[in-house]
């Protein structure tokens, strides 16, 4: 028989409000900062393209991949652990363990 019941983890209060006082914020601006400048850069990276050409628009589109690409990539674990998601912790973000567990 199908059961319907999901399994749900129970956190217990002390977890809880350890967990919001210690939230890895510094990682989470970190991570905002460098899809900001994926986000400017690759589109200025495309207009120099259409404007000046290829090899005017490579620094641009090098500089918006080197933020774009760790950026979004650790906001989506950011996303995952909030959401609860099986297997997404802050803990396992890089660079978000020292800020948690920081005395």
């Amino acid at each position: 028989p199908l059961r319907s019941r999901s399994r749900q983890r129970v956190v217990p209060p002390t977890e809880t409000s350890r967990r919001r006082r210690n939230f890895p914020i510094k990682t989470l601006l970190l991570c905002i900062f460098l899809s900001a400048i994926g986000a400017i850069f690759i589109p200025i990276g495309v207009w120099k393209y259409q404007t000046h050409g290829l090899s005017e628009s490579i620094p641009f589109f090098t500089l918006g991949g080197i933020g774009a690409l760790p950026g979004i990539y650790h906001l989506v674990l950011f996303i995952r652990a909030y959401l609860g998601h099986e297997g997404f912790q802050y803990e396992l973000i890089p660079g978000a363990y020292e800020e948690i567990h920081a005395e």
